[in-house]
């Protein structure tokens, strides 16, 4: 089984601040390897099995003219009773429009209703880490609000990426399907 997300990506900076700060994080021993993506992003959408192909020509039209987003990622957060730890960006009118022009244009593809990505029930975010135990939670938060993004982030570009899931549940594999910049 596939599954889809399209995630929208960060500048050059702001990739700099979350791959040290990563780092930093793993050399202290509070953040296990595999805890958080393999790049900072926040998830605009997700889909289950889809016409990929279509999918991207319809990326290509409608992001063709879209412009860099800029954001203030200035919340420190956490989803209760999951163990996630985050960075959540000012909710500026252009993120939120951003946000629902795209489900908008994209309505044929929807095919989960209980996805967390759908306007109304949205809570962007770039995750620190996840699966992270209370006392790393904690130890991290101190850690994250010491060394605060003291800049403006862009989300530059929007990938769409391919998930293969195990009977199971479990990924299998990830890879990006396609890749849109914004101007």
């Amino acid at each position: 089984m596939c599954e889809y997300a399209l995630i929208a990506e960060f500048d050059e900076k702001t990739n700099d601040y979350f791959f040290k700060l990563w780092e930093s994080l793993r050399q202290e021993g509070m953040l296990p390897e595999k805890s958080h993506a393999k790049s900072p992003h926040i998830t605009i959408a997700d889909y289950l099995e889809i016409d990929s192909d279509k999918f991207i020509r319809s990326m290509n039209a409608f992001y063709k003219d879209k412009k860099k987003i800029v954001l203030n990622l200035k919340s420190l957060g956490t989803f209760l009773n999951t163990e996630t730890l985050y960075f959540a960006p000012n909710l500026s009118r252009e993120l939120l429009d951003f946000h629902l022009e795209h489900h908008n244009s994209f309505s044929d593809f929807k095919n989960y209703e209980n996805s967390y990505y759908l306007p109304g029930n949205w809570i962007p975010h770039c995750t620190v880490g996840s699966r992270l135990g209370r006392k790393n939670i904690i130890k991290i938060f101190e850690y994250c609000y010491n060394n605060p993004i003291n800049f403006k982030s862009e989300i530059s570009k929007l990938s769409l990426l391919r998930f293969e899931i195990s009977n199971e549940g479990k990924i299998l594999d990830i890879k990006e399907v396609h890749r849109e910049y914004l101007k």
